[in-house]
């Protein structure tokens, strides 16, 4: 066999193992190797919510009347606000929160980025279970008590919840979205079964205090972090499939799938860089490396298998391959056109547009992370580029 048909076949699996091979390994591993959670819903901590905000005056009021309306113990629940560098009337509701309920708090900062944000917060903190959450979030009823049940189990460090991205109120959710998110939930619920899942959702999870440290800088993905440091001291990342929460951040347009994949590849890695410790642990590494890693760089593998078939295949196939390609790039620009006048077009266009969006925007988040760059203060667009001096 020639010596390019040899790398073709290796970058192609490479490529596409995250997301066949890895999911097969893992219903097999399931299968034979079960770890049952033992949770109970008579284990009821302390919970004290952290809640980084900036410029969240519409949603600070309904989060906190969502939590109070949840089924558990409103007493056992504190709530802390972390204001970073809000200039809207987030202060001030904060202010008249603090002054209506007893069990509300908040501290008021400087634009900082989330990460310094909550490390400012953590060291407020008195109780054994740490929720986090977004202001943009709103848990069901049953998902504090749902989540805190798994933290029964000794061996559980944290527990990440169900998380539904929908527009507004109106239950509106972009299909290439949901359909990712269902592929992930899969994974999730079957890597929890044999140990635990490095699949976070940021938005809502649950930890315990002991086990986090602060922040080590700016440029780290926060939640990603404190799951390495979970798997690090040896306990379980669960995903609690009942604990539903609804993540109402309006997103208007796919375009912004650019600056999501180019921010959690980027603080990912950075995650990585600073927790290498986690490689010291067989299992853990694995699953690191199959759900994470070479998701995150399989779109790599894949531009440099066309490189090599345009370069090394016979002309047929480069004709087919250059054919394919083309076609690809023409319904993704006029997605992307279409995109941009607001206009809602057929999937043909649009999955060609979301798949070559989140190819660009995980590459450069892999530069980003290399080149040091990444911080964690951005707005729904992307990273906010007043901020770099931060890095």
């Amino acid at each position: 066999m020639e010596t390019y048909k040899i790398f073709v076949l290796v970058l192609f699996a490479l490529s596409v193992y995250p997301f066949l091979i890895y999911p097969i390994i893992l219903l097999l591993l399931s299968t034979f190797f079960k770890n049952e959670v033992n949770k109970s819903y008579s284990y009821q901590p302390d919970v004290t919510i952290l809640v980084p905000v900036h410029n969240e005056e519409e949603n600070i009021y309904p989060l906190v009347e969502s939590i109070l309306n949840s089924d558990y113990p409103k007493e056992k629940i504190r709530i802390i606000f972390g204001s970073d560098g809000s200039n809207d009337n987030t202060n001030k509701y904060l202010e008249d929160l603090k002054g209506k309920y007893e069990n509300v708090d908040f501290l008021i900062l400087p634009r900082v980025g989330k990460n310094l944000v909550i490390n400012h917060l953590l060291p407020l903190v008195k109780s054994e279970i740490i929720l986090f959450i977004d202001a943009d979030v709103r848990p069901e009823k049953q998902t504090i008590k749902e989540m805190v049940a798994h933290f029964n189990d000794g061996e559980v460090g944290g527990v990440a919840s169900n998380l539904v991205v929908i527009k507004g109120q109106q239950g509106d959710v972009n299909p290439e979205e949901r359909h990712t998110q269902s592929f992930f939930n899969i994974i999730r619920k079957l890597e929890s079964r044999i140990f635990g899942t490095f699949n976070n959702n940021g938005p809502c999870y649950a930890v315990r205090a002991g086990l986090i440290n602060q922040i080590p800088n700016t440029k780290v993905c926060d939640d990603f972090f404190n799951v390495l440091t979970i798997f690090i001291r040896g306990k379980r990342m669960f995903f609690a499939e009942n604990a539903i929460a609804y993540d109402l951040r309006p997103r208007n347009t796919i375009l912004n799938e650019y600056h999501r994949k180019k921010r959690f590849s980027a603080g990912g890695l950075s995650a990585i860089f600073s927790s290498l410790r986690i490689f010291t642990r067989p299992l853990f590494a694995f699953f690191l490396f199959s759900h994470k890693i070479l998701r995150w760089f399989s779109p790599v593998f894949a531009i440099l298998v066309v490189i090599l078939l345009l370069i090394f295949a016979s002309i047929e196939i480069k004709i087919v391959i250059a054919g394919l390609l083309g076609l690809f790039l023409l319904a993704a620009m006029i997605g992307f056109v279409n995109e941009l006048k607001g206009r809602r077009t057929s999937k043909f266009f649009r999955v060609p547009l979301f798949i070559l969006l989140s190819v660009a925007g995980t590459i450069a988040g892999i530069f980003r992370s290399f080149l040091g760059k990444q911080n964690s203060s951005w707005t729904l667009r992307g990273l906010e580029t007043q901020n770099e001096a931060m890095d």
